[in-house]
Formats: C-alpha cells, sequence, structure tokens
C-alpha cells in the first residue's frame, strides 16, 4: 500500500503522519464515561487535535494510524509488552477506533503497531508527530511537541546527555537520543515499558529491605543507561563518527552476556525496538546487523530467509 492508496495524492504540501493510538488514548482517558455526552466530546476532541497538528506542521493533508490487539512482536517474544497486559483502558477506546478509522483518514494493518506504519509511510514530503520517544529513531521530519516546531532526524542521529533544572534548583540528567545511534542505545539498554530487555538478562532476586523484605522479585541484569552513552560515545569517537564502531561495540556487549549465540538475542530485540520500514503485502523487512535481507511473514509469524522483494 502507497500513499497514493490512501488517498494522498497530488499534493504539493507536506503531508502529516499521525500516531493515532496516542490521539486517541488521551481523548478516551479525559472522557472515560460510557454515554454518548462523552463519545461526542472524543470526537471533538480528536477532530481539534488534529486541525491543530495540521497548523504546527504546515500540512493540508494527513493520515493517522492505530494499533490492533494483534503484534508480530508477540511471534518474536512471549514476554512483549507484559507489564501492559492487566491494565485498565478507558473504556470508550475500542469504539474510538473504529469510529475513527471508518470516519477519518485513519488507517490500521493487523499485526503492526501505529509506529511501524509511521515508520513505513515516512517519505521526504511528510511529517511525523508522536509523543512517543521511539519514533525519533525514524530519519525525517518530526512535528516536535514541545516546541510546535518541525525539526530534522537524522540517519545517523544524536545521543546525549542533557542537565534539566527542575523547580526546586535540582539537577536531573535526561538521556536525548535519535535516529540509528538512538537504537543502538535502546538495543543496550531495552525498554522497561514494553518489557525489553535489551543487552541483558531477567533473574530472580531477594528484596533486602522494606515492608517485603526476604520476598523474590525479577530483576533486570545488564547495560544500563549510562553505561550504554558512556560506551557508544566513545565507539564513535573512535570511529570518527562512523556508526559502524558503535554498532560494533554493542556486539561486544550481546557476546558478554550470550556468547555464541549473540546473534540471535541481538537481532531478537532489535526487531522488537526497530520499527518497520519497508512492507510487502503481509511481509515485513527486518533489521539485521550485516544489513542483509531478511523478511518476516506476519500471517504465519515465522522468519523468510528466501523471499525476494519485489522490485519497484
Amino acid at each position: 500500500m502507497s500513499l497514493e492508496d490512501l488517498g494522498i495524492i497530488g499534493y504539493e504540501s507536506k503531508t502529516l503522519l499521525i500516531d493515532g493510538d496516542l490521539v486517541i488514548y488521551q481523548a478516551c482517558c479525559v472522557f472515560n464515561e460510557d454515554d454518548d455526552q462523552s463519545r461526542r466530546q472524543i470526537i471533538r476532541n480528536v477532530n481539534g487535535k488534529v486541525e491543530k497538528l495540521m497548523q504546527a506542521a504546515d500540512c493540508d493533508k494527513y493520515i493517522m494510524f492505530v494499533t490492533t490487539k494483534f503484534n508480530f512482536r508477540d511471534d518474536l517474544v512471549d514476554d512483549y509488552k507484559l507489564k501492559r497486559v492487566e491494565e485498565d483502558r478507558p473504556v470508550n477506546l475500542q469504539w474510538a477506533k473504529r469510529y475513527f478509522t471508518e470516519k477519518l483518514n485513519c488507517h490500521f494493518h493487523k499485526k503492526l503497531e501505529a509506529d511501524d506504519l509511521l515508520g513505513i509511510y515516512m517519505t521526504d514530503d511528510t511529517v511525523l508527530w508522536s509523543l512517543d520517544k521511539d519514533l525519533r529513531q525514524i530519519p525525517g521530519k518530526h512535528l516536535d511537541d514541545a516546541t510546535a516546531e518541525v525539526i530534522e532526524v537524522s540517519e545517523d542521529g544524536i545521543l546525549r546527555t542533557d542537565i534539566k533544572i527542575g523547580k526546586n534548583g535540582v539537577k536531573k540528567k535526561k538521556i536525548y537520543f535519535d535516529g540509528t545511534i538512538g537504537l543502538y542505545y535502546q538495543m543496550l539498554i531495552g525498554d522497561n515499558t514494553d518489557h525489553i530487555v535489551g543487552c541483558g538478562k531477567r533473574v530472580t532476586a531477594i528484596r533486602k529491605s522494606g515492608d517485603k523484605k526476604g520476598e523474590e522479585y525479577i530483576k533486570r541484569v545488564g547495560v544500563g543507561p549510562g553505561a550504554a552513552v558512556k560506551l557508544l560515545t566513545q565507539a564513535v569517537l573512535h570511529g570518527k563518527g562512523n556508526l559502524k564502531f558503535a554498532l560494533e561495540a554493542v556486539i561486544g556487549e550481546y557476546k558478554k552476556v550470550h556468547g555464541s549465540d549473540w546473534q540471535v538475542h541481538l537481532e531478537t530485540q532489535a526487531n522488537l525496538l526497530y520499527m518497520v520500514r519497508k512492507q510487502y503485502g503481509e511481509v515485513i523487512q527486518r533489521w539485521t546487523y550485516d544489513g542483509r535481507e531478511e523478511y518476516f511473514d506476519l500471517v504465519e509469524g515465522v522468519i523468510l530467509h528466501d523471499y525476494k522483494a519485489p522490485t519497484d
């Protein structure tokens, strides 16, 4: 499917790609009563948000994407987003997703997240909006929500530690990352929100203090944020800006943790974090450490080693 298939044809201006999961979820959290009044308010809220974003991005067309309950990452590991399984969801969320896919230019693809669809449809003629930091791994133009300005994310990306001063005057470190180097950083530290372990393992530990002293719990042991920034920064400096050295540093850490099985673990974690860029019907292209072409069948849930992607 292309932008033309979605009705975005013959345009001179940029097309705004919107993370519909966030827009709809936020509205449903505010208007969380199971009644018609709340649903009318959700419609107004989402329509207003879309118009506001289009104005800020200077776009006159948009496409919004949402996620279904099916996800190809569940075929890669058995604990993806495990922490979110028991979360209470807004009462109108499913209704709202159905409504907007019928009434607005809002789309989904079974087993792909909205994040993946944003990556797939990103081109030189689009601007991407999302509050999700993970989307900054996708190079191109992004509408920054905090400043309402369009910024450019490069292919190589940025990894830095910022110092933020809170209202009480206390300094706090915050790590900013985007582009490819941002993906490498996440491959090291994982993503606790989505229960992605990264370069590490989960082990059983005993609580040593507090009300739960003596109880067992599961904790992650592996590369942390500070160590990851230091490792990647030194690798990039050593390679004089060449990200090949950063990837080699990541591989080296996976070898320390997983030994001869490093490649399987590396590419599994990477594809949990990586936003899909190429889709051919029910087949997507995977991330591979050496750039080899490898694909994944969304229907069968298996890796395709001999698949030949169609040429344009």
